[in-house]
């Protein structure tokens, strides 16, 4: 769950980038402490989002797509490859194509 404690810690260009992304209404004319107190209200749906029909489209509009997206982000951590499963596929690969330079100079030698 975001607290206003990690909000607080976000630079104040992130938080208008999530508060406009939540809709919070103008959140560049926002101070940072009205800001997170607004972002803080629509995640947790005390209050409704305002969006505009001008500019970028919105992705995140409340707090369980937030949560949502951040479990979705944890299992594909799980499911990624480390870095030396990531070298035993790549020193596999590099076996094979140098095989295969192998048989290719055999028979041009023939």
């Amino acid at each position: 769950m975001i607290t206003k404690a990690y909000l607080s810690k976000m630079n104040l260009t992130a938080l208008r980038e999530l508060g406009s992304n939540v809709g919070v209404k103008a959140p560049t004319s926002l101070k940072k402490s009205v800001l997170i107190e607004e972002i803080l209200l629509i995640l947790n749906n005390q209050k409704e989002p305002s969006f505009s029909n001008y500019g970028r489209p919105k992705m995140i509009s409340n707090l369980a797509e937030i949560e949502g997206l951040k479990e979705e982000l944890l299992e594909r951590a799980k499911k990624s490859p480390t870095a030396s499963e990531l070298e035993t596929r790549l020193d596999r690969a590099l076996s094979e194509i140098k095989e295969v330079i192998v048989q290719i100079l055999h028979k041009i030698e023939k």
